[in-house]
């Protein structure tokens, strides 16, 4: 079966039709994902189509081929590792198109992250820390590139937990720089196919987890944990933190729920028809 992806595709746009025919593919099918459309492609889509392909694996035990993708996108995704993933298929990318333009540009992306244990979280603060500062040598001081890394640990522990009862515990993360005639922007994006937020408080806080967007709210504005001693639940009280003091947005999807953040605008929720697996989070700073 193939699956048409959508020009663009965000967590809170263009990913739920998608979704909603992915739910129709049976064991025996040989799934491809077509990015024919997609000209360009953002981390959070990346992450997307990560958790996509590893849902779909564990249903048809083959790995799902990504065809028909642009030779822009085919170098992107070389330069982040994807092929690595032994459920994801990627075509080869032709000598002609491996110019040192892949290798220039690689600074202003990392590679592909796979978080399953607490150790592999000091490794992508460290990673990421070289990152920021290579990013922003002049203009970003020591409590940026200290703050930025802690908090990315702490979302990567979040999905750790929350993912821990349905796949052993993992997370997927990539971030990258873009640099626009106006700003220079961070976009970092975590993704894990566990339980969800929802499922992850019923453990301790049954009452708050009546539906998804319930949930990620509680989660957010008040640091609910799915820990029975109530620690924890600092990860998205400290983005809510850095993105009023240095100004950005967040999006976080679990299940059918949505949460958007900017301090400078109202927050915006909504719910989908179709649920997503797992928890995904992008920010951009």
């Amino acid at each position: 079966m193939d699956l048409i992806i959508p020009p663009k595709m965000y967590m809170n746009y263009g990913y739920d039709g998608l979704l909603w025919k992915a739910s129709k593919v049976l064991p025996k099918d040989i799934v491809r994902l077509d990015l024919n459309s997609m000209k360009f492609i953002r981390p959070e889509a990346i992450i997307l189509l990560i958790i996509l392909s590893a849902e779909l694996f564990n249903r048809v035990t083959e790995p799902v081929e990504w065809i028909n993708i642009d030779n822009e996108v085919l170098l992107y995704l070389d330069r982040m590792e994807i092929g690595n993933l032994d459920f994801i298929r990627l075509p080869p990318i032709r000598k002609q198109f491996r110019w040192k333009k892949a290798d220039k540009a690689s600074i202003n992306l990392t590679e592909l992250h796979i978080v399953k244990r607490p150790k592999d979280c000091e490794d992508v603060m460290k990673r990421t820390k070289e990152m920021i500062i290579k990013w922003f040598p002049d203009k970003v001081g020591e409590d940026y590139c200290r703050l930025i890394p802690t908090l990315i640990t702490e979302i990567a522990g979040n999905s750790l937990e929350h993912s821990a009862d349905s796949c052993g515990g993992i997370c997927y993360f990539v971030a990258q720089k873009y640099v626009t005639t106006k700003a220079t922007q961070i976009v970092v994006a975590f993704g894990d196919p566990g339980m969800g937020i929802q499922n992850s408080l019923k453990k301790s806080n049954s009452w708050i987890a009546k539906d998804d967007l319930y949930a990620i709210k509680k989660a957010f504005n008040e640091g609910a944990s799915c820990r029975s001693d109530r620690s924890g639940g600092l990860g998205f009280q400290q983005v809510k933190s850095v993105l009023q003091k240095y100004g950005g947005e967040v999006i976080i999807r679990s299940g059918k729920g949505v949460l958007t953040y900017n301090p400078k605008d109202s927050t915006k929720t909504k719910s989908f028809r179709e649920s997503l697996s797992g928890t995904q989070t992008a920010f951009i700073l």
